[in-house]
């Protein structure tokens, strides 16, 4: 799980990797609210963090616009004080990473990071940045959240057991049937629907309320 990769095993970086509509995001995000929330007390097991940054990639900046606000949280300097070059915030990053124990999370990782060798060369210096987490000495992790999985990630997870990832699977074909059923919807049409959707729960649940509130339950109308 998680939590166990996280705290136990002490991994650099984890990838979760899956098609859109399956709420890696929301999965994240609800472990980080039930288990560090103010109200719930932290066991040896799960030792606070001294920081949890979430940055969402949809619109990503320039990494080493982002280096530079994380590292405004960690020195206290002027703006104008840190360095400029993606090199040397990522060694002063890291720095900052080995004396306290923090959480970083890249939502929407598929933005930034190519999954083609022929789109190596683009947003290189966030490739290099987690291959540092991924390698570097260190007592922090980050967590990527991505619908595509990075072709450096099999790599970095070959290397060294501090990088770990889950690929999450659509819906199988009974439990989307089960789902649809919940919405009163089992017409010999589901079978297309279920094969457009390819098991996304999200994407089906979308559907199945359009076509109860729209189409009077016909999966067939809908699908016109």
């Amino acid at each position: 799980s998680l939590g166990q990769w996280i705290n136990q095993a002490r991994c650099r970086l984890i990838g979760r990797f899956g098609m859109e509509g399956q709420g890696k995001t929301t999965l994240i995000a609800h472990w980080l609210r039930s288990t560090y929330a103010p109200c719930n007390p932290v066991t040896p097991a799960e030792p606070a963090f001294a920081h949890i940054l979430w940055c969402s990639l949809s619109n990503p900046p320039p990494l080493t616009q982002l280096l530079a606000e994380w590292l405004l949280l960690f020195t206290g300097e002027e703006p104008s004080a840190l360095p400029m070059r993606s090199e040397r915030q990522i060694a002063l990053l890291l720095y900052h990473l080995r004396q306290q124990r923090c959480l970083l999370v890249f939502d929407n990782l598929e933005q930034v990071l190519p999954t083609h060798p022929a789109d190596e060369v683009i947003n290189k210096n966030y490739t290099e940045f987690l291959q540092w987490i991924a390698t570097g000495d260190h007592q922090s992790c980050l967590v990527a959240i991505s619908q595509q999985r990075p072709i450096d990630f099999t790599r970095w997870e070959e290397q060294t057991p501090a990088v770990r990832s889950l690929q999450l699977q659509g819906l199988s074909d009974s439990a989307s049937r089960q789902l649809l059923n919940v919405y009163g919807l089992c017409d010999p049409a589901a079978h297309t629907l279920l094969r457009r959707y390819a098991g996304c729960p999200l994407a089906l649940i979308a559907a199945a309320e359009t076509i109860q509130k729209l189409f009077a339950g016909n999966i067939a109308h809908f699908l016109l």
